[in-house]
């Protein structure tokens, strides 16, 4: 999901989305997705809670808890 909404920089470098950052939480893999997102790319963050929902992955706030979204 990252790399969809990333670009590559004069230097050549993947540059991820301000709004989407690979995170690594107690050894697990996870998308931390900045919620203004939802705002500057409505379709963009119902393309991501779709494949969350889709794929019966877990939505997590900032501290850690289980949370719903709807798109």
């Amino acid at each position: 999901m990252c790399s969809s909404y990333a670009s590559f920089g004069d230097d050549k470098k993947l540059r991820y989305s301000p709004y989407l950052k690979p995170k690594l939480v107690d050894n697990v893999r996870c998308l931390a997705v900045d919620m203004k997102l939802k705002d500057v790319n409505p379709e963009g963050f119902e393309q991501l809670i779709q494949f969350a929902n889709e794929n019966q992955l877990g939505i997590l706030n900032a501290a850690g808890e289980q949370i719903s979204i709807t798109a």
